[in-house]
């Protein structure tokens, strides 16, 4: 499946940054791209628990019972 939103949704971010750019006083340039910072340190949270749960279900693995004949 395509993700075609998450495309259109880039553009439309970096097009409303750019309009913002002209409008915006500096000290509110700052605080928005500490936020973006902030942002994404907190999805890369969660990409990284996520990896975290993969690995210990990995780890964990489970019983297959076996029958003979």
């Amino acid at each position: 499946m395509e993700k075609k939103w998450i495309e259109y949704l880039s553009k439309a971010v970096d097009a409303f940054i750019d309009d913002m750019k002209a409008v915006v006083p500096e000290e509110t340039k700052t605080h928005l791209k500490n936020s973006v910072k902030e942002f994404m340190l907190a999805i890369r949270t969660l990409i990284d628990r996520k990896i975290e749960k993969f690995e210990e279900k990995k780890e964990e693995g489970h019983k297959v019972e076996v029958k003979e004949g």
